[in-house]
């Protein structure tokens, strides 16, 4: 099996280096799979390429997801420090962050979800697996 060392700087550790090895099957799971474009779906045609008669129903309306995706972390502070529920007149609750999804990675107030160590490993995948 072809394993890929990976030279990983871990800076909170006084810049210490430590070697890791990474075999083919880590690559398969960090990096994300593209498939082929020859089984991509193409409306109109069947398996073989055959034409076929579309499945739109006429009227039908194309919904886009939006390209970035927020989602608002709070905490519910009534239950915790027995606030009285009064919705009308206020929410009991405290923010304490926004988590996006954009251009297919996750990130916590600004700040992405994986750490460099992460980003060098899938780099070096990418390079290994062309």
């Amino acid at each position: 099996m072809r394993a890929l060392a990976v030279l990983v700087v871990l800076l909170p550790v006084a810049a210490a280096a430590e070697t890791i090895t990474v075999t083919a099957d880590d690559c398969r799971r960090v990096v994300r799979h593209v498939p082929d474009a020859s089984v991509a779906y193409t409306p109109g045609r069947d398996v073989d390429g055959n034409a076929v008669a579309p499945a739109d129903l006429g009227g039908s309306v194309a919904i886009r997801p939006p390209e970035t995706i927020l989602i608002p972390i709070t905490i519910k502070l009534g239950p915790r420090f027995g606030v009285p529920a009064n919705p009308t007149a206020y929410k009991a609750e405290a923010h304490v962050g926004l988590v996006q999804y954009r251009d297919g990675r996750f990130w916590y107030n600004g700040q992405p979800l994986d750490d460099e160590a992460d980003r060098t490993i899938r780099a070096r995948c990418r390079a290994v697996q062309r």
